[in-house]
C-alpha cells in the first residue's frame, strides 16, 4: 500500500484541501490526498474479489502499533 514514505511532492496537486485553518497545510493536504488515493485502490482490490468464483480470505495487517 501507498503512504510508507514521504508525502510531500513537487507538482503534486491535492485533491482533499484542509479548510478552516489559519496556515498553509500543504503537506497535510497532500497526505490526505494520498490516503483517499489508497481507499479508492483498497475498493478496487477487494470488489475484484467480490467476484471471483473461488472463497477469498484478504488479511489485514497494520505495521503500526497500537497501545491503549
Amino acid at each position: 500500500m501507498q503512504n510508507h514514505g514521504g508525502y510531500v511532492y513537487d507538482g503534486f496537486e491535492s485533491d482533499v484541501e484542509v479548510e478552516n485553518l489559519n496556515n498553509d497545510y500543504e503537506d497535510l493536504n497532500q497526505y490526505l490526498s494520498l490516503i483517499h488515493i489508497s481507499d479508492e485502490a483498497l475498493e478496487t482490490f477487494i470488489n475484484y474479489f467480490m467476484n471471483y468464483d473461488e472463497k477469498i480470505v484478504i488479511l489485514w495487517r497494520s505495521s503500526a502499533a497500537y497501545v491503549r
